[in-house]
């Protein structure tokens, strides 16, 4: 069986914070480039956490019932192309819509990796694989409004999904490789 490393799970679950993240520091460049106040800007904070907290629950839902391999895989496909989607979104709506779409999509890194540890790990290794994930979303949000910012001055804005598209293709093929099905693997 092809365990994905806790590393990546990590990266799996911190994605999740990272893509809210790094928009925050270009938010006045997207109303700047959409000529749209600042306070429908922030609509694609709103779409995003919107998607994560009602994707999250459908997904735990899903990888119970289709297994973990094809929820986790589908997961960050779709993060992925909605990534490419908002980088090439030509009006405000369109990006709220792709950074919705990225958000369900991202959501299952968060609930799928914790059903991989727990079908995978004993008790003994639970917990400190838990820390490894949850160290990676602590830093996350702490990291991508640096990487964002940096991205908006240096490149504008619609670096930061260039960023986040790679980052989603680069765990959707990892996973590809390194996952096999956990679910009915309990240790």
């Amino acid at each position: 069986m092809r365990i994905p490393s806790v590393m990546l799970l990590g990266v799996a679950s911190g994605l999740s914070v990272f893509g809210m993240a790094i928009v925050v520091p270009s938010m006045n460049s997207i109303a700047q480039e959409f000529n749209a106040e600042f306070a429908q800007v922030q609509f694609i904070i709103s779409a995003y956490l919107f998607g994560l907290g009602i994707a999250q629950p459908v997904s735990g839902f899903l990888t119970d019932r289709f297994g973990r391999r094809p929820v986790m895989l589908s997961g960050f496909a779709l993060f992925s192309i909605a990534s490419v989607f908002c980088l090439f979104a030509s009006n405000l709506n369109l990006l709220i819509l792709a950074r919705f779409c990225q958000a369900l999509g991202v959501s299952v890194g968060t609930v799928v990796s914790r059903a991989i540890l727990r079908d995978t790990r004993s008790d003994e290794k639970m917990t400190e694989a838990m820390s490894y994930i949850a160290a990676a979303m602590g830093v996350a949000p702490i990291i991508a409004p640096i990487i964002g910012g940096f991205l908006d001055s240096a490149f504008g804005f619609r670096s930061a999904f260039v960023v986040t598209a790679v980052m989603g293709f680069i765990v959707l093929f990892a996973m590809h490789w390194r996952l096999s099905e956990t679910l009915g693997e309990r240790l």
